[in-house]
């Protein structure tokens, strides 16, 4: 179970109440025996930083928490912190079930995103990435020795899909920098790789290659993912100001349950569904046993 705390967006004001509340949250969950070991804990990276200064910033705020567990938080040990999805950052996506939702056991896409079009429902463009280059195309593009651990993997630019931003589930890779997007953008557009950063993969020059029944699949896998955010763009879609856009973390499915502290005043405008929010443990155990 993914619980994610604290969401900045929920709250005009950000006091040491709430940073102690969360804290304190994150301390319970973690040292409850009946479920810390089901449950995720994830932060969006402007919660942290804000419960980060306060640390810094007060000194009777540090007094009143267990030094080891100011610690583990500002380490982040077992916790997940995550940014807003933007242009390079790498994704999960799941395949749709036949009920036409998303489910947590379907099989699930590592991406990454190479375009964003904020609007009154938000699409994502994502390519399909895979570490075996032996799948990868002339159409795609491979980077090689990346950190972290040296790996190597390839960028399937003609799978790309669309899918809206609540279904993107986030990463903790560091995501591709802006330069380097741009160059993949080029490259789909102009068919001309940057040898220097990529090289591409080997062409379907054969009708016996034995890759050809697997990318049939593929593509068709994509494109049915693709379906419902493609009518959409091409029918419904009015575009909207970035800042004005509904926050990730308050629409996201990424998340089952979102921690708001007692002392959290949320703002009017706030948009998260009542049956994913809780402010005690015993709410937390009780889902996690449901």
């Amino acid at each position: 179970m993914q619980v994610l705390l604290s969401p900045h967006f929920a709250t005009d004001k950000f006091t040491k109440d709430i940073a102690f509340e969360t804290v304190e949250a994150y301390n319970e969950i973690n040292f409850d025996n009946d479920i810390s070991d089901s449950v995720n804990q994830c932060i969006d990276k402007t919660t942290y930083d804000k419960i980060s200064k306060v640390f810094l910033r007060s000194k009777n705020f540090a007094k009143n928490i267990n030094p080891q567990v100011a610690f583990n938080f500002l380490s982040s040990e077992r916790l997940k912190i995550f940014d807003d999805p933007s242009i390079g950052s790498f994704v999960y996506v799941s395949e749709k079930s036949e009920l036409d939702i998303y489910l947590p056991n379907r099989k699930k896409h590592l991406g990454v995103i190479l375009d964003i079009f904020y609007g009154n429902k938000t699409v994502v463009q994502v390519a399909p990435i895979t570490y075996n280059l032996e799948k990868a195309s002339d159409k795609s593009l491979i980077l090689e020795n990346q950190e972290p651990g040296n790996v190597s993997y390839a960028i399937q630019l003609e799978f790309s899909f669309l899918c809206f931003i609540e279904s993107v589930e986030l990463t903790s890779a560091k995501q591709l920098n802006k330069k380097t997007v741009k160059k993949i953008n080029n490259f789909k557009t102009t068919n001309n790789p940057d040898f220097a950063e990529f090289r591409t993969g080997i062409p379907n020059f054969n009708y016996i290659d034995y890759r050809i029944p697997e990318r049939n699949i593929a593509a068709l896998n994509f494109a049915t993912m693709s379906i419902d955010a493609q009518e959409f763009l091409e029918n419904e879609f009015v575009e909207v100001a970035k800042e004005e856009i509904d926050s990730y973390f308050a629409t996201s499915n990424m998340f089952e349950k979102i921690f708001i502290p007692q002392n959290m005043k949320f703002k009017s405008t706030t948009s998260i569904k009542s049956e994913k929010v809780f402010n005690n443990i015993e709410i937390l155990r009780d889902a996690a046993y449901a």
